[in-house]
């Protein structure tokens, strides 16, 4: 047993030992710190170019872990070959929905778009030009001329055939619509110089007013007449298309060299194959659709209705057919040639003949990092937005194609959160299909749209980039457990160390990054005391006096936070007191929930006895409540309770189920060591139980295993423990005290308990030896040891806290195997054998 001087219970970093006045004499610092091993992995991952290679970072928050992977990219991606292609999606003309995809060298794909789309203006201007010009007007007229006469001739030819047949051509539109084809027209026999409708020769010829016989030689010349007209329409349609496709073919000698010579020069000046590719189609689809560029004049209108051969000819008399003849046909309806509208071409966006650059890396240097702190389905991989053309359905083409932060960073490098996402739904699972693959799709992603949406499939894209995850060991685990692809998609594994060694170079970078801090956020500067107080900070952040913590992010925080109490107090630097206060205020923030316990104990309320009189099978254990973002320490009593019996060692807590498996390990090694220690020679016929008295939440781990022992010998030897001293430790089977963690927190906590009581000046903690590099205390609790009002003791054994517990020898093992009668041990083994003695008078009970 060592009681533990001052000195050792806490780690003092002399402002003396720092050549600088301020930190606003360093360099910022430019090194990161304390990850060799991560910063090794990390550039191995960067550097190996085949698949798989992603990297996948764990450690705790606050580790440096993204800042790092910001420097080693900051210092890598620029260094690369080239930034990558810039990606732009096109109108497939041949499969509109299918987008093809352009891949063009970085920054080529704005000036592509730019001179595609002053290829379509000039196009515009050059083909209206044609349009509007003399020799263009005067070879189109005499086109349209020709077919005019052609067309007059056919009605001329037809109309001697009509007269000669003494009929009449008369128009009549039926039912109020407008005529069309020949159901325009009637054909009436002329009778005493005058059209006469064959209904009216029909009912005649009812009364005996008319021949029979001339009236059906009447209507067969009429249905001859009929078809002849048909005949007479099929020859005008004819030569209307060949008029239109005449003037076609003019506009096409025309306006091919014009087509030709613009996309000629933008195949000479971006000569990639796909590029010349899509020019190729662009060109093809401007032939087919030039009246986009100017609206051209329709097919030639119908006939003009031939006047009757008679003034007097009636219009507008209902017709009425003969019996059994069928009327006409009637004749498709052709749209009239008619002046060209008034519209310009400006009118037409023509949006499929532009580029949607999804990519653009003009401005981009080396290969691109993205950041992606959010991940969802859209913002990660892209997504096609849609617009409503009509009630419930909605449409989509390759302008609303968006791409994601996965190809923007294609061909560099992308960093994402693992809890981010994991819990994005399918996030996960495509993000695995795709680097598998090699290939990605844009899609849209939107399970609960109950709308009908036209899709598309644009061409896939191929990646080459590498992935950086940044997540906690925990989650590393379950992946790597349950994912079977996991371990081929991310092979490099860098793991972020909490701590590095407390050495001379590693506390100048710690003053180097306190400088970085400053400048960055714009704090005052750290004097020498005050990198010293912070430097001590990182000491017991890291729980061990021969380490720094490496926990930057909580080191910031009370950087800010002491240039806040700085300022308040009007100092002009950053001291070791505002540091203090700094720490204090976090505390003071945090720690309600250790006020009220502790109020508790100073009350009464939780039966503790921190300076009463020995007690018999009761120890002060000490326990840590951790409240994530705050941990503090309290002592809990520990009882045990002995008797002749069967049982063995019963841990309540396991029976009413609030013990952890850490914790029912811990007292299942107790019993192991009952047997090594006393069972060699009889068997244990004992029941024991050990609790926490006042405990009504969960208690895990086996740190309280050194305090239920001492407990559980003391009630066996039937000697009082002393209540003025806390113990902590967990035990193995051979006896040996072993190191557990939080141990300046359960000291603190016992010693405010005892403050608040009123120190006795023989209170005190017994923690394991080989915690002792481990102290880290605050400086009230070194104060009071210094004073004598506060004790520390240090052992390695069972023996020696027994010892110090009872004040009694604990007892070496004799040649015969027992132990000295007055010893722990001896007076344990007594009562032992005692029991085994006993346990022969009943053993019907103790089967039982």
């Amino acid at each position: 047993m060592t009681e533990l001087t001052p000195a050792e219970l806490r780690l003092r970093v002399s402002p003396s030992d720092f050549a600088f006045e301020t930190t606003a004499d360093l360099p910022p610092s430019e090194t990161i710190l304390g990850q060799p091993r991560a910063v090794t992995a990390i550039r191995t991952g960067l550097g190996i170019p085949h698949d798989g290679y992603n990297i996948f970072l764990t450690g705790l928050a606050g580790t440096g872990r993204r800042t790092t992977v910001q420097r080693i990219l900051a210092e890598v991606a620029p260094k690369a070959s080239g930034p990558p292609d810039d990606l732009a999606y096109v109108h497939s003309f041949a499969s509109p929905d299918a987008p093809k995809l352009l891949r063009l060298p970085a920054g080529q794909a704005r000036k592509f778009q730019t001179d595609l789309r002053l290829f379509i203006t000039t196009l515009q201007k050059a083909i209206r030009a044609i349009f509007d010009s003399e020799a263009y007007g005067r070879r189109k007229r005499t086109i349209l001329a020709g077919a005019d006469t052609r067309r007059a001739k056919l009605i001329q030819n037809y109309e001697r055939q009509v007269q000669k047949a003494q009929f009449a051509l008369v128009g009549e539109p039926s039912s109020g619509a407008p005529p069309s084809g020949s159901n325009r027209y009637a054909l009436d026999p002329i009778i005493g110089g005058k059209p006469v409708d064959l209904g009216e020769l029909e009912d005649q010829v009812a009364e005996g007013n008319f021949p029979k016989d001339k009236f059906e030689a009447l209507v067969k010349q009429r249905d001859k007449l009929a078809g002849q007209l048909e005949t007479l329409f099929g020859a005008i349609r004819t030569e209307e298309a060949e008029a239109q496709q005449a003037v076609v073919a003019l506009d096409e000698k025309m306006i091919l060299p014009q087509v030709q010579s613009g996309i000629a020069e933008l195949k000479e000046k971006y000569d990639l194959p796909t590029v010349h590719g899509y020019l190729g189609e662009v060109q093809a689809q401007l032939m087919t659709e030039l009246d986009r560029f100017y609206p051209l004049e329709g097919p030639m209108p119908a006939p003009a209705p031939v006047p009757p051969p008679t003034p007097e000819a009636p219009a507008g008399r209902r017709r009425r057919g003969a019996r059994g003849a069928a009327d006409p046909p009637p004749m498709p309806e052709s749209e009239p040639l008619g002046p060209m509208p008034e519209t310009g071409p400006d009118d037409d966006d023509f949006w499929e003949y532009d580029l949607n650059i999804v990519v653009d890396h003009s401005e981009t240097v080396g290969a691109p990092v993205v950041f992606e702190s959010n991940p969802t389905y859209t913002n990660l991989f892209g997504t096609i937005e849609r617009g409503m053309v009509e009630q419930g359905i909605m449409r989509a083409d390759y302008t609303q194609i968006k791409a994601g932060s996965l190809l923007r960073a294609n061909g560099g490098y992308l960093v994402l959160n693992a809890l981010d996402l994991l819990t994005e739904g399918s996030v996960y699972p495509t993000l695995k299909r795709f680097l598998r693959n090699r290939r990605a799709e844009i899609q849209s992603f939107d399970p609960f749209y109950n709308m009908t949406v036209s899709t598309l499939k644009p061409e896939s894209v191929e990646l080459r980039l590498k992935v950086i995850v940044i997540g906690d060991e925990e989650v590393y685990e379950t992946l790597w457990a349950q994912d079977e692809d996991f371990a081929r998609i991310f092979k490099i594994r860098a793991d972020f160390d909490t701590e590095m060694p407390r050495v001379e170079a590693t506390v100048r970078h710690y003053a180097a990054f306190l400088a970085s801090v400053c400048r960055t956020d714009g704090l005052l500067p750290f004097d020498r005391s005050g990198v010293a107080e912070m430097v001590e900070f990182g000491v017991r952040l890291a729980g061990r006096q021969t380490k720094l913590s490496t926990r930057f992010s909580v080191l910031a925080d009370l950087s800010r936070e002491a240039d806040y109490a700085a300022r308040q107090a009007g100092h002009e630097v950053i001291t070791g007191a505002d540091v203090v206060a700094a720490d204090r205020a976090q505390v003071e923030r945090s720690n309600l929930a250790e006020e009220k316990y502790q109020e508790l104990i100073a009350e009464g309320t939780l039966l503790l006895s921190i300076d009463g009189e020995p007690v018999v099978g009761q120890v002060n254990g000490l326990v840590v409540y951790d409240l994530g973002t705050y941990a503090f320490g309290l002592p809990a009593r520990i009882t045990a309770a002995t008797s002749l019996g069967p049982g063995g060692v019963v841990d309540i807590e396991r029976e009413s189920e609030l013990s952890g498996a850490h914790h029912t390990k811990g007292v299942l090694i107790i019993t192991g060591y009952l047997r090594r220690q006393y069972g060699h020679d009889k068997p244990l016929a004992l029941a024991a139980s050990l609790a926490f008295e006042q405990s009504y939440v969960g208690v895990d781990g086996d740190s309280a295993s050194a305090a239920e022992l001492c407990a559980l010998l003391s009630s066996l030897a039937e000697l009082p423990v002393r209540q003025d001293l806390a113990i902590t430790g967990s035990v193995n089977q051979r006896g040996d005290i072993q190191p557990i963690g939080g141990v300046n927190e359960k000291i603190e906590g016992f010693f405010h308990a005892c403050r608040e009581r009123g120190l006795t000046g023989t209170q005190g903690a017994i923690i394991p030896k080989l915690n002792t590099p481990d102290l880290m205390l605050r400086p009230e609790v070194v104060e009071a040891v210094a004073a004598g009002q506060f004790h520390l003791y240090a052992v390695d054994t069972v023996d020696e806290a027994v010892s110090l517990l009872t004040g009694t020898e604990p007892g070496a093992r004799l040649d015969d195997g027992g132990f000295p009668d007055d010893s722990v041990n001896g007076r344990v083994d007594a009562r032992l054998r005692l029991f085994a003695r006993e346990s022969r008078l009943f053993p019907h009970e103790l089967r039982a």
